[in-house]
């Protein structure tokens, strides 16, 4: 433990002439030990706001998440990562999801990357995106659930690269120019893309758009926005229609969908039966519930394999 002497205080008052200093003097009467008071005394300065001069306000977040991954604090590390999860924005969407894969922290990579699917063209054109790596931009590009407009998503491609030209390995660009799905394109779009200075610049990339456009039938490269726990049915329908003692729903956007729920009527203990049909194009139906054998009533909670439709 530190001690302090009376000769710390000589600047403020000199010590009396013929008196020798006591650091000169083995430890005895003339020096007194104030460290224990000196802790009370900066403990409740530190920890009473009323006499506090300095605020320091933490906007380092996410580097504090990296430290305590780095070393190992798994009690901060939940913490901050409960924190970020509730507080993911378009913002900082891109850094948390290359954070949370970088050091596998899967709750927080799953709920930047469901984000970042749902606002996947904000996320693209924020200044944010430059801090994602080629391989976390080709996750996002690769997700079926990603749902935009794959113009749009080239454009976005096209201004991250040349944001990140000076830090992309020769192939880079040519993997995550090759992630856009060029098929889901119209011939307009296509020409723009084929007459852009990225792709004029290169043969090689021209060469993989077309031979993405060739070879990868659209069925197996549509893309459908997943949002869970929320109710297509209700708040995104712009049509609902009475066809052949049926009800048909039409959604406003391409959607992926996976759990159907719905009320029977029950107000004369009727037992119905039904079948549900699914369509991209309102003409070929694919047949994802058959319960036209079965007496169903009242409420009927369905689960299904993920489909686009």
């Amino acid at each position: 433990m530190s001690k302090l002497s009376l000769e710390s205080l000589s600047g403020a008052f000199p010590a009396p002439t013929g008196y020798a200093s006591s650091s000169s003097n083995p430890a005895g009467y003339d020096q007194i030990d104030h460290s224990h008071m000196l802790v009370d005394d900066l403990s409740d300065l530190c920890l009473n706001k009323r006499f506090s001069d300095v605020d320091l306000v933490i906007k380092v977040i996410v580097e504090l998440l990296i430290l305590s991954c780095e070393f190992f604090f798994t009690n901060l590390q939940y913490s901050l990562t409960e924190y970020l999860r509730r507080n993911i924005n378009v913002d900082n969407a891109s850094s948390l999801f290359v954070v949370a894969h970088s050091y596998q922290i899967k709750d927080l990579e799953n709920e930047s990357l469901n984000f970042i699917d749902i606002h996947v063209l904000d996320v693209l054109q924020s200044d944010d995106s430059r801090s994602l790596t080629p391989e976390a931009f080709q996750l996002i590009l690769n997700c079926d659930t990603a749902y935009a407009n794959e113009l749009d998503k080239f454009r976005a491609v096209c201004r991250w690269i040349k944001k990140n030209r000076n830090k992309l390995v020769p192939d880079a660009k040519t993997k995550i120019l090759s992630a856009v799905r060029y098929q889901l394109m119209n011939d307009e779009e296509l020409a723009e893309v084929r007459q852009s200075d990225m792709v004029r610049s290169n043969r090689n990339i021209l060469d993989v758009i077309n031979l993405r456009i060739e070879s990868l039938p659209q069925e197996f490269d549509d893309r459908g926005r997943l949002e869970p726990n929320v109710n297509f049915a209700e708040d995104t329908p712009n049509e609902i229609s009475q066809i052949d003692g049926g009800t048909m729903i039409m959604l406003d956007l391409p959607s992926n969908i996976n759990y159907i729920e719905m009320e029977l009527n029950d107000e004369q203990a009727m037992h119905y039966t039904y079948y549900i049909e699914v369509s991209t194009d309102k003409r070929q139906w694919l047949r994802v519930i058959d319960h036209s054998n079965y007496h169903c009533q009242y409420t009927q909670r369905l689960w299904i394999n993920r489909i686009f439709c």
